[in-house]
């Protein structure tokens, strides 16, 4: 699979994330996001093969990530990254990106 496409899993789609998240691709990754929301209604973000990335997709990620008017969650995300971890915890962003096991 490609970066950036999903793959069913079970009642949810598994979003892989590419291995480099920066400005150029913010655009385009909040795109696919919605899309893949809509067609599936629950999904998991993996995030196992990021080496770098930048706070304006850390931005598309919580975006993706906050609960639904109905307050339902419908994302989640998987296997992060240590630096990953520490940027999204330094940035404010655990309560909306909090790991959630693996995919």
């Amino acid at each position: 699979m490609s970066p950036l496409e999903t793959e069913s899993a079970g009642a949810a789609s598994v979003f892989e994330l590419p291995p480099v998240l920066d400005l150029s691709i913010a655009q385009d990754l909040s795109q696919r996001l919605l899309e893949a929301l809509s067609s599936s209604g629950r999904l998991i973000i993996d995030a196992g093969n990021v080496q770098r990335f930048t706070t304006p997709c850390l931005q598309v990620l919580t975006s993706a990530a906050l609960p639904d008017p109905a307050g339902i969650r419908a994302v989640t995300v998987c296997n992060l990254p240590e630096a990953m971890s520490e940027a999204i915890a330094l940035l404010g962003l655990s309560m909306a990106l909090a790991e959630e096991g693996e995919a």
